[in-house]
């Protein structure tokens, strides 16, 4: 299993930690990175729909093959490790467009 980690944007220091200490907790284990893609809209609007599609445009150019790929919000179900790691192993379940 390989992991990586793709955020949108320069995340804030908080959350730059938490991943760094994911990341180096778990890359004895697998192999892993971190990527980010720009946010918002290149062509400079200011719709919200149309940064958001954007954003997923560019998040699915840097998947890479076969994967389990999880994308997190903050509009999601907080999940503990053993919850995430279940639904790892089961084969992931929900899936949606980057678009709402």
């Amino acid at each position: 299993m390989r992991v990586v980690v793709i955020s949108v944007g320069i995340p804030p220091p908080a959350l730059r930690d938490l991943v760094r200490g994911y990341l180096d907790r778990t890359s004895p284990l697998f192999p892993s990175e971190w990527l980010t893609v720009a946010d918002g809209d290149p062509r400079g609007s200011k719709l919200p729909g149309r940064a958001v599609a954007a954003e997923g445009a560019r998040l699915l150019k840097r998947l890479e093959g076969p994967a389990l790929n999880v994308a997190l919000d903050e509009r999601g179900k907080p999940r503990t490790s053993r919850q995430l790691a279940r639904w790892i192993r089961g084969g992931g379940g929900y899936a949606s467009s980057f678009d709402p």
